[in-house]
C-alpha cells in the first residue's frame, strides 16, 4: 500500500486569541492502505521547525489547535496517515495571525434613509439609524431532563438580539472529563433540543450560541448543570413520579426537525413526547400510516421516538408525521425529509 494523496481544501474556520480551527476535505486518492486519520502541524513564521498539534490522528476533517501564542504569525499544515506512512502535506498559503477576528458592526440604511433630504440651514433633522451587532448569548441554558441516553436541553433567547432576527441556535456538547466541544445541532430553530446517543457513564455539559445575520454570538450560554448518563436500569426519572399524580394529553417536548440525508446512508428521525397514560404512536409518510415495512424501524424508548429509515432512496423523501394519542387528546410533530444522491468516493 502507498500513502494517500494530500488532504484537500485546507481552510481556517475560526481564530481566537489562543486557538485556530482548521477544516479540510479528504484526499482524492486513498487507495488500498485506507486512511487512519490526520495529523495537524504548525510552525512559527520564520522558523522551520514543525510542531505536532495532535499526537493521535484525528478521524474528522477538522481540528482546533489550542494554546497558541497571541499575536504570533503561524503556518499550518495537515497530512493524512495510513499504514504506509504520511501523505504529502496540505499547507495554508498564508500564515495566520493568532487574534480574535472582530467583526465591525454593520450599519444597514433602510430605504427611506437613502433618499436626499433638503432642509433650510439651521432646521433640525432627526434620523434614526439602526445598526447590527452580533446577538448576545442565550440565557439560562439548563439540562431539564435526562432519560436513557438522552437529554433535554432548554434555554431562553438572549436579552440582546443585535437588532436583527435570530436565525437559530448552535448547540454543542462536551464530556466533563475532556471538555472537548462537539457540534450537536446547527441552526436549531427552537429554544430547546433533545440530544440523543450520549455515552453511558459520561457526564455532559452543553453550550449554545445565538446566530443572526452577523454570525454566531461571541460567547455561548453554558449549561449550569450536567446530564449524567447512568447505566441501564438506573434512570434519573423526573418522568416517573410525576406520572402518579396527574394525567396529561400528549405533548411533544422536542419536535421533528427537517432533515437532508444522503441516499444509501441509514437515517433516523427523532422527537420526544410525553403524556399519561402512555400515548399510542403512529408514524405517517405523506399522510399514509407506515405499517410493518422492512424499510422502517420504529422505536419508542422512554418517550424518545425514533423512526429509522434503512438506506433511504430519493423515493423516501417527503413529509413525515408522528402522531401521539391518548384518551385526553393528541399531538402532532411533522418534518420534511430530503434525500440527496450519494457522491461516491
Amino acid at each position: 500500500p502507498a500513502p494517500t494523496s494530500e488532504p484537500l481544501h485546507l481552510i481556517v474556520e475560526d481564530v481566537t486569541d489562543t486557538t485556530t480551527t482548521l477544516k479540510w476535505r479528504p484526499p482524492n486518492r486513498i487507495g488500498a492502505g485506507g486512511i487512519d486519520g490526520y495529523l495537524v502541524e504548525y510552525c512559527l513564521e520564520g522558523s522551520d521547525e514543525w510542531v505536532s498539534a495532535n499526537t493521535e490522528p484525528v478521524e474528522r476533517c477538522g481540528f482546533t489547535v489550542k494554546n497558541l501564542p497571541t499575536g504570533a504569525r503561524i503556518l499550518f499544515r495537515v497530512v493524512g496517515v495510513n499504514i504506509a506512512g504520511r501523505s504529502e502535506p496540505a499547507t495554508l498559503a498564508q500564515p495566520v495571525t493568532i487574534r480574535e477576528i472582530a467583526e465591525p458592526p454593520k450599519i444597514r440604511l433602510p430605504r427611506h434613509l437613502r433618499q436626499t433630504y433638503i432642509r433650510k440651514v439651521g432646521e433640525q433633522l432627526n434620523l434614526v439609524i439602526p445598526f447590527q451587532e452580533k446577538a448576545g448569548p442565550p440565557i439560562n441554558v439548563m439540562v431539564k431532563e435526562v432519560w436513557g441516553t438522552n437529554a433535554l436541553v432548554e434555554w431562553q433567547a438572549p436579552k440582546d438580539d443585535g437588532n436583527s432576527e435570530i436565525t437559530g441556535y448552535f448547540v454543542q456538547k462536551a464530556d466533563k472529563k475532556t471538555m472537548e466541544w462537539f457540534n450537536v445541532y446547527e441552526r436549531n430553530r427552537h429554544t430547546s433540543c433533545t440530544v440523543s446517543d450520549l455515552i453511558v457513564g459520561n457526564e455532559y455539559y452543553f453550550r449554545v450560541y445565538t446566530e443572526n445575520i452577523c454570525g454566531l454570538s461571541d460567547s455561548p450560554g453554558v449549561s449550569k448543570n450536567t446530564a449524567r448518563i447512568l447505566k441501564t436500569g438506573i434512570t434519573l426519572k423526573p418522568f416517573e413520579y410525576k406520572e402518579h399524580d396527574f394525567r396529561m394529553a400528549p405533548k411533544f417536548l422536542t419536535p421533528l426537525i427537517d432533515r437532508v440525508v444522503v441516499a444509501g446512508y441509514s437515517a433516523a428521525l427523532n422527537c420526544a413526547v410525553r403524556g399519561h397514560p402512555k400515548p399510542k404512536v403512529v408514524w405517517m409518510k405523506n399522510k399514509m400510516e407506515i405499517r410493518e415495512d422492512p424499510k422502517f424501524l420504529m422505536n419508542n424508548y422512554q418517550g424518545v421516538l425514533t423512526l429509522n429509515i434503512r438506506r433511504p432512496s430519493p423515493f423516501d423523501a417527503g413529509t413525515y408525521t408522528c402522531l401521539a394519542v391518548n384518551e385526553l387528546g393528541e399531538a402532532l410533530a411533522e418534518c420534511k425529509l430530503e434525500v440527496r444522491g450519494s457522491t461516491g468516493h
